[in-house]
């Protein structure tokens, strides 16, 4: 591998995973602000509210609110950086349509839960709607780089000094279920 100038190697793939790192990071400060807004995320919040997960839960987890706008964290994206389409494709953030001719955001309307590895780096992200009619009620970043489904577990990274401590898991299946179970103590 060619050296760089500290002495260290230059493994492509770390130098793509790192970018994917990045991006994965500055959209979860988006979706975070839109669910913060006061406009953008009353809905968000009101659902989230029903739901009885209090702000320092939704914080700890860094959950998020994606408008349902074709987009949003496109533009937002490509106005903060000079990322190109086909690294937000690989990312899992944006969607090419078939015929090649436009991308658009993957998550529209849609809570957003940052998946993060057992080092907290996130790594994906899964979506839920707040409208019952909107389908599939649960979407999930595809496999990339970062992101195993099967190698992940959501909340990892919360409970891991839980699990030693206690020496014993309990797995759950949903992040609703992972967060209320955190949020319980």
């Amino acid at each position: 591998l060619p050296r760089n100038t500290s002495g260290h190697s230059e493994d492509p793939r770390q130098k793509e995973r790192d970018g994917l790192r990045k991006l994965n990071e500055s959209a979860t400060r988006y979706f975070q602000s839109l669910l913060k807004n006061p406009e953008t995320g009353l809905s968000a919040r009101n659902y989230l509210s029903s739901r009885h997960f209090d702000s320092e839960t939704l914080e700890r987890y860094r959950v998020g609110w994606s408008a349902p706008t074709w987009r949003g964290l496109l533009n937002h994206v490509q106005k903060n950086s000079s990322l190109t389409q086909e690294k937000l494709v690989q990312s899992g953030l944006v969607i090419q349509k078939e015929d090649g001719s436009t991308v658009y955001d993957r998550f529209r309307g849609r809570v957003i839960f940052p998946i993060k590895d057992i080092h907290g780096n996130i790594i994906g992200f899964g979506g839920r709607s707040i409208n019952e009619e909107d389908q599939p009620k649960y979407l999930n970043s595809p496999e990339t780089l970062l992101y195993q489904k099967s190698e992940t577990l959501f909340g990892i990274d919360q409970a891991k000094q839980a699990i030693r401590r206690e020496n014993q898991v309990i797995l759950v299946e949903g992040y609703f279920d992972q967060m209320r179970a955190v949020q319980h103590g």
